[in-house]
């Protein structure tokens, strides 16, 4: 529901879906309430979108190995204040602190769209807003700020363990070190 603030970590599951359809996640708001389709979310949105907040080192949502055809759309999903230390607020591979071995066991066709991601507190240390680490991921029209970290590097989105494709479209993207990052560790 609009306004609606989860504290819990999220899990997108996986199982065997039906070819062509996927499962929305979605605030239960009018369409004309969020950006139009190819339009940018930004913090205005705040007030009506549905929130995920992570209050953990954890991620605020997660896809297990295999989840797949997950589109999150018009969400706020963030790190609470409380939070000094962060790992991504959105994992999309590796989301057990293990990277998946295969392409076969990645995460995929999850598609992030018009969702406001950010972290509350510039004195976190926050890894990642998005860890895009699986097979066909698309982050789109979306705004990540907020991404900090005083120890090491951190990023809007990042990914490592990802034989793509990823497609990062029209988004606001805010981090300390680097925007987006593709690489920088051996993929499992």
């Amino acid at each position: 529901a609009s306004g609606v603030r989860f504290t819990e970590n999220v899990t997108l599951p996986a199982y065997t879906m039906v070819p062509g359809k996927w499962v929305i996640i979605t605030t239960n708001i009018s369409a004309s309430n969020l950006p139009a389709e190819g339009q940018r979310i930004s913090p205005s949105y705040s007030s009506v979108a549905a929130k995920i907040v992570n209050n953990n080192s954890s991620y605020a949502v997660g896809a297990a190995p295999q989840a797949n055809h997950y589109w999150l759309m018009g969400l706020e999903i963030e790190a609470a204040a409380s939070v000094t230390t962060n790992y991504g607020i959105v994992v999309i591979g590796c989301a057990s602190g293990t990277c998946e071995s295969s392409t076969a066991s990645l995460p995929s066709y999850i598609y992030i769209d018009r969702c406001y991601i950010h972290g509350n507190n510039l004195n976190s240390n926050i890894s990642r807003g998005v860890s895009a680490n699986g097979a066909s991921i698309a982050v789109v029209n979306s705004y990540i700020s907020g991404v900090t970290n005083r120890t090491f590097d951190c990023q809007a989105i990042g990914a490592w363990n990802s034989p793509g494709p990823l497609k990062i479209v029209n988004n606001h993207l805010e981090a300390a070190t680097e925007n987006v990052m593709l690489g920088g560790a051996d993929p499992s």
